[in-house]
């Protein structure tokens, strides 16, 4: 366990009774099997977890939403899924997730407006997840090899930076090329406009070094010099930071797309009490501090920040964890053409993204 974590269980000692600084011990199932992103099971909170609860924590880490939504296919392997709002609404429908009682994670009002029932996870009044961490998609780029810093998405797409350019094996990269051509909802496309947005993607190819799937693969991109500039999240900076490799960060002008992940029960959840041990866990503002310092995201919680500070100063508004107005200002993942039946599908899309690459 680190310092750092440390620090964060001792503030939450100070800060709330004693009764409730520990998960209880859940008797009777012993194991929780989580699907989940990579970062987001790290050792320094998941084994205070153990020890309290007496479950023992197994991960499998997702290289895509899609890889992550096959997975949950089969059935009764996974208790819980940080799902991202592109494929939350898919695992609803398919009925590979099933109803949160939240009243069993305890409060969620000191969770931040839009987060406390995301669109993408509710239906009606009824709960299929809840909410974790939030982000935004950004530039980043090598202030070494890039002497001119880049204010918008067009660096990525400038045969200036032909060989140096990264961009996620995904095909929600359509929403952000979308984004760029300043269409009102990047993830409502009619066809005409999905064409516009695969036409860019397709010259951009030439100029790109790597599609990257792990967040890990484009921190080393970026490390050994094949990548100077591309989109990403703040993860990568700050891994590639701890390596004394010198990347920033920019909210590009035109905008940025972004993510939250929410935890949701599986179907046929084989550990349902280990499940919600963990939901009530994660749900803590000191423990998701504690996770969005790791992983570079920004907390659910609006209580998060202090604790977020006590791990590294002025990180609560490095990650503008502390502001509902660019929480509000991002364009966060969706189901393609969801509710719109004039727009292309998910399934449009994924036809669209292997044209990109092929």
């Amino acid at each position: 366990m680190t310092a750092r974590f440390v620090l964060v269980l001792t503030a939450v000692a100070l800060a709330v009774p004693a009764s409730t600084t520990s998960a209880q011990p859940v008797p009777g199932e012993g194991k929780l099997a989580l699907l989940t992103w990579e970062g987001y099971a790290q050792r320094r909170w998941v084994t205070p977890f153990e020890r309290s609860t007496k479950c023992s924590v197994s991960a499998t880490y997702a290289r895509s939403p899609d890889d992550m939504a096959r997975s949950m296919r089969d059935r009764g392997r996974f208790d819980l899924v940080s799902a991202s709002g592109d494929i939350a609404r898919a695992l609803i429908d398919a009925r590979l997730v099933r109803p949160v009682d939240l009243a069993r994670v305890g409060p969620v009002d000191n969770f931040f407006a839009p987060l406390r029932a995301p669109a993408t996870t509710t239906v009606g009044n009824t709960h299929y997840g809840v909410a974790t961490l939030w982000g935004a998609n950004v530039l980043l780029y090598r202030p070494d090899k890039v002497v001119l810093p880049p204010r918008g998405w067009s660096a990525i797409y400038d045969p200036r930076y032909r060989g140096k350019i990264t961009v996620p094996n995904n095909p929600l990269q359509i929403a952000d090329a979308a984004l760029y051509l300043g269409i009102r909802d990047p993830y409502e496309l009619t066809p005409a406009q999905l064409g516009a947005a695969v036409a860019l993607l397709r010259r951009q190819r030439p100029l790109v070094a790597g599609y990257w799937s792990y967040a890990t693969d484009e921190a080393a991109l970026f490390e050994d010099g094949h990548a100077w500039l591309g989109a990403g999240w703040s993860w990568q900076a700050e891994r590639l930071a701890e390596k004394k490799v010198s990347v920033r960060t920019v909210v590009p002008r035109e905008g940025a797309t972004g993510w939250v992940d929410s935890w949701m029960l599986g179907a046929e959840a084989p550990h349902p009490r280990c499940a919600y041990a963990w939901l009530r866990w994660i749900s803590r503002p000191a423990i998701q501090a504690a996770l969005a310092d790791d992983f570079g995201g920004s907390p659910a919680s609006r209580l998060a920040c202090s604790y977020m500070d006590a791990i590294d100063a002025g990180s609560c508004a490095a990650a503008h964890a502390d502001s509902p107005r660019y929480l509000g200002s991002i364009r966060f993942w969706k189901t393609p053409g969801a509710g719109c039946a004039r727009c292309a599908d998910t399934d449009a899309w994924r036809r669209a993204w292997a044209q990109v690459r092929s």
